[in-house]
């Protein structure tokens, strides 16, 4: 039976923050995606495959509808769209300026690219880390391309919120819980011989970490180039993958 064209619109409109927010819905596209979303505890609420890739999809879950190829394409938010399309519950992400202490934990401040943020939570998924906490209006977790960009990986992710950084910093400090933020500035990323369970700030693509980490005198650390003149910055979610990779490393030694 074929979508009406009211759940057509619906699953449409996911593609805007207003609308996942307000139907508590976000969706995702491709076999790998959707299982790995399913698998790792994501609730699906409806299922939508094209064609060949129907049969696949029934076995991600017996909830799967076919629908035609214009029907995928007026759904999907991609540009060569996969032909299978899942609708997840939209879970809440809560606010906690106190960070998980004696564990690794990334500290996304202003990330504001979609593949960036998606890259990043690949990476992160790589490299271990399961706490990510979000300030400085980051682009949405839950937006299309991060989603895709992140290939599933944001589903082995907690996401919590930070509203205070002060808080956030001084609950650290309390807790003896090492913080570290990225600058070009910073000291050598090659000096840190040793590094613990701890947090490490990334800043945005464009302004770097935000004030309220200045102020406290977060220490500060920096990836060292090798050629000169060295261009402006690294990509964010290249650089983050070179401390995950340092820090991880180190802590084996």
């Amino acid at each position: 039976m074929a979508i009406s064209l009211a759940n057509l619109k619906k699953v449409r409109q996911l593609a805007e923050s207003k609308h996942r927010k307000e139907e508590k819905r976000f969706t995702a596209e491709g076999h790998k995606t959707i299982s790995d979303l399913q698998r790792f505890g994501y609730t699906i609420v409806h299922l939508y495959a094209v064609g060949e890739a129907f049969e696949a999809a029934k076995f991600i879950n017996p909830i799967a509808e076919s629908v035609s190829k214009k029907e995928m394409d007026r759904m999907s938010g991609l540009s060569t769209p996969p032909g299978i399309l899942g609708v997840f519950v939209l879970p809440d992400i809560s606010i906690d300026n106190q960070v998980k202490t004696g564990v690794w934990s990334l500290v996304l401040d202003g990330i504001k690219d979609p593949g960036n943020m998606g890259t990043i939570l690949r990476t992160a998924h790589w490299f271990g880390i399961t706490d990510i906490y979000l300030c400085n209006a980051c682009v949405d977790i839950f937006n299309p391309k991060v989603v895709q960009s992140s290939m599933g990986s944001l589903a082995t992710i907690k996401f919590r919120l930070i509203d205070s950084i002060e808080h956030f910093i001084q609950y650290a400090t309390n807790k003896k819980h090492p913080l570290y933020a990225t600058d070009m500035k910073g000291k050598a990323l090659t000096n840190y011989q040793k590094f613990e369970p701890c947090s490490i700030i990334m800043g945005s693509e464009s302004h770097g970490i935000s004030q309220a980490w200045e102020k406290v005198g977060v220490e500060k650390l920096s990836i060292p180039g090798f050629y000169h003149p060295l261009p402006e910055s690294l990509n964010v979610a290249v650089a983050t993958g070179i401390i995950l990779y340092h820090a991880k490393i180190s802590e084996a030694l």
